[in-house]
């Protein structure tokens, strides 16, 4: 019986756990976070943030 897999990503990892053989999508880095960060714009978010103020809570 053969089991088919797809992953969301153009990269995997192979690795052994044990006796088993594990195939998972590669983990984002530091090196691929800078390069997406790379991606935007100049003007990215030129005009600030439109972000609402924390709440003020209650303690435990």
């Amino acid at each position: 019986q053969t089991a088919l897999f797809r992953f969301n990503a153009d990269r995997v990892e192979i690795f052994r756990r044990g006796d088993e053989i594990v195939l998972r999508e590669t983990p984002i880095n530091a090196a691929a976070t800078f390069d997406a960060l790379s991606a935007f714009p100049e003007d990215f978010m030129a005009e600030g943030r439109d972000d609402s103020q924390p709440q003020e809570r209650e303690g435990f």
